[in-house]
């Protein structure tokens, strides 16, 4: 046990399943190795302002607010509740200012995608710790991502100065890989989401018992027609009935299953632990169902499915990326999986370890 003090930032206050489940592992795991570990309270406005819970763009962003009012608000108290099992820095704030009296040994940039301008409205200083803190900590990135390939030459500039804040780079994509040495000439590694760097054992106490049984678990976070049309077929196969946790703000009203609109991190978790079947096309929902051992089908992503690929292909599974259900009637050798698994854990250690 290191005797010091680690800090990370990431997205860690949004009501998103993937996004607070990542932060909650991160953070389990290096407590095993630092003895204090807490999670920089950064709320900056680009971020919040995504979850508002009126949004004010225009007649229809209103009125859609209001139609899923009760749902929203019942989803971000259960994530509410979820942030205590956090720990938060003493002090919140919107900007690199508000922590510049917090001392920190090292600070972990990471995971999710907190290097994507699209989503920090351009490029966050706080995101590749290059703001002042006491202690001048070491900078580690793991698992970051860019979210995308494409940036302006202006973009590449600015990134290429915030990352010589960064003492030692780790991503979550090959792809993030290639774009930092062709266009920073910056050496990095490819290190597993902290999910599977926290393992099975770091979720298990947050399930609790369903009151479903005889299911296939559905997660749609793109709204993509074919997932809910080949859970309907695997349902039928398989004579299990449909729950779907939603992953957006608009409620889900699909007709002929169980739509759960405001699940926080433990329910979905548990709902999916429980399911016989998942049928999903989130990361995180593909994470969940081998760490769980739950059959599983994953839709390919039009436009961000790198990282599914990748994650697949690592563990020797990429036939359950698919766009039919036929998949659903061969067997997976588990023993298998969790060999996979434990070697991308064992090289993500590697990793952090070589870090400190």
């Amino acid at each position: 046990m290191i005797d010091k003090i680690a800090y990370i930032i990431t997205f860690h206050c949004v009501p998103n399943y993937g996004a607070v489940l990542q932060t909650y592992g991160l953070q389990e795991y290096l407590k095993t190795i630092i003895k204090d570990v807490r999670v920089l309270d950064y709320r900056p406005e680009a971020l919040i302002n995504e979850y508002k819970t009126i949004n004010c763009y225009s007649i229809g962003s209103i009125t859609m607010s209001l139609y899923s009012l009760i749902p929203f608000l019942a989803k971000k108290r259960a994530f509410s509740e979820f942030e205590k099992r956090l720990q938060l820095s003493s002090v919140t704030g919107s900007q690199a200012s508000d922590f510049r009296n917090i001392y920190s040994d090292y600070l972990f940039c990471g995971s999710d995608q907190i290097w994507n301008t699209n989503i920090t409205h351009g490029c966050d200083p706080v995101y590749f710790g290059a703001f002042q803190m006491t202690g001048r900590p070491k900078v580690v990135s793991y698992a970051a991502s860019f979210g995308k390939n494409n940036f302006s030459k202006s973009e590449i500039n600015e990134m290429q100065a915030l990352l010589e804040h960064v003492n030692v780079v780790s991503v979550r994509e090959k792809n993030a890989q290639e774009l930092l040495a062709r266009e920073f000439n910056l050496k990095s590694t490819v290190v597993a989401d902290p999910t599977i760097l926290a393992g099975v054992d770091a979720f298990r106490h947050l399930i609790s018992d369903v009151k479903y049984k005889n299911y296939v678990f559905v997660y749609n976070l793109t709204n993509n027609p074919l997932t809910f049309q080949i859970a309907k077929q695997v349902a039928e196969k398989k004579r299990l009935q449909i729950v779907q946790v939603n992953g957006n703000r608009v409620p889900l009203h699909n007709h002929g299953c169980i739509n759960i609109n405001d699940a926080g991190p433990e329910e979905f978790l548990s709902l999916l632990f429980y399911s016989d079947f998942v049928v999903t096309d989130s990361f995180h929902g593909t994470v969940f169902s081998n760490l769980f051992h739950v059959p599983y089908i994953t839709i390919p992503h039009k436009t961000r499915g790198t990282r599914m690929v990748n994650l697949l292909t690592e563990l020797d599974m990429i036939d359950r990326l698919s766009e039919t259900s036929d998949v659903s009637e061969s067997s997976i050798n588990w023993n298998a999986v969790d060999n996979n698994i434990k070697r991308m854990r064992d090289k993500s250690i590697d990793f952090i370890n070589k870090s400190l």
